[in-house]
C-alpha cells in the first residue's frame, strides 16, 4: 500500500469521530500490502499444569489477536487455553486435541480480545513441554 488515506471529519458526531481515530491507528499499523502488522507477544512451551502464557502489565493494555499452538511431541496432546479476566473465573477458550506436528489456531481471523492489568491468558497440555504457543497482538499504554 504506497498511499495513505486522507481521514478528515468535519462531523461532531461522538461516533463518528471514534470511528475516524480507530482508523488513523488501524492505517498506521499497515505494512506495505495493506496487512495488519501484529507482533509477538508472548510465546514459549505448555507445562502439564495450569501456568500463565500471557499477562498484562501495569500501565499497558493488550490486543490479543492470535494464538498459535504446535505439538511437537511424539503423541496427541490435548492444549487448553484459559481466558481469565481480573478478579474472574478461568473460562476456556480453547481446548483442541493435536496428533503429532499438529497446529490450532485460537481465535477466529475477525477476533480480537482487548486484556488490561489483571487479564491472564493460562494454558497447559497433557504432557509436559511438547505443545509450544505464540500469542500475536499489540501491547498499548493504557
Amino acid at each position: 500500500m504506497s498511499e495513505r488515506l486522507e481521514l478528515k471529519s468535519d462531523s461532531r458526531d461522538p461516533n463518528l469521530a471514534r470511528l475516524m481515530e480507530w482508523a488513523r491507528g488501524v492505517q498506521d499499523r499497515l505494512d506495505e500490502d495493506g496487512v495488519v502488522v501484529a507482533e509477538i507477544i508472548a510465546d514459549g512451551r505448555l507445562s502439564s499444569a495450569t501456568s500463565p502464557m500471557f499477562s498484562v502489565s501495569t500501565g499497558y493494555k493488550a490486543i490479543v489477536k492470535h494464538i498459535k499452538l504446535n505439538n511437537r511431541g511424539a503423541g496427541s496432546n490435548t492444549a487448553t487455553v484459559y481466558l481469565k479476566r481480573k478478579d474472574g473465573t478461568s473460562r476456556v477458550v480453547g481446548a483442541p486435541v493435536l496428533l503429532t506436528l499438529e497446529s490450532a489456531d485460537i481465535l477466529e481471523a475477525e477476533e480480537a480480545w482487548t486484556l488490561r492489568v489483571g487479564d491472564l491468558i493460562e494454558g497447559f497440555a497433557t504432557n509436559n513441554n511438547e505443545v509450544d504457543y505464540t500469542v500475536l497482538g499489540e501491547v498499548r499504554p493504557a
